[in-house]
């Protein structure tokens, strides 16, 4: 399976979580780029209104996870028909050698029209 991949320098600070969550804060334009380059699974004109690093738990070795909540909305084409909801999710990365490294599988996509 194809998988995109987003590598950022945190530099040779102690992989501590709580040091990672911060390394990873300046880089946070950068991570919402990337986790939320496609929000079409939630709606078609979903937008990210508040995007926020909440936590780096340690899984094991290199291995982390780390938590995110992001605020989105939508529109069904008029001001009074409107959608939005806060989402927390998590992404596991890998830190070696003061770099953070993140892969996310690429679905291929479809539509209605493809399954006829």
């Amino acid at each position: 399976m194809a998988v995109r991949q987003l590598e950022l320098k945190l530099g040779a600070a102690p992989a501590t979580p709580a040091l990672l969550l911060r390394c990873l804060r300046s880089h946070e334009p950068a991570l919402q780029d990337f986790l939320l380059e496609d929000m079409t699974h939630l709606h078609p004109s979903a937008k990210c209104d508040v995007f926020g690093l909440q936590e780096v738990v340690a899984e094991n070795d290199d291995a982390y996870h780390l938590s995110y909540r992001f605020a989105w909305s939508a529109t069904y084409g008029c001001a009074d028909r409107e959608v939005s909801e806060t989402e927390v999710q998590m992404v596991q990365f890998r830190y070696a050698n003061g770099m953070a490294r993140f892969e996310l599988p690429i679905f291929p996509t479809s539509s209605t029209a493809d399954e006829l």
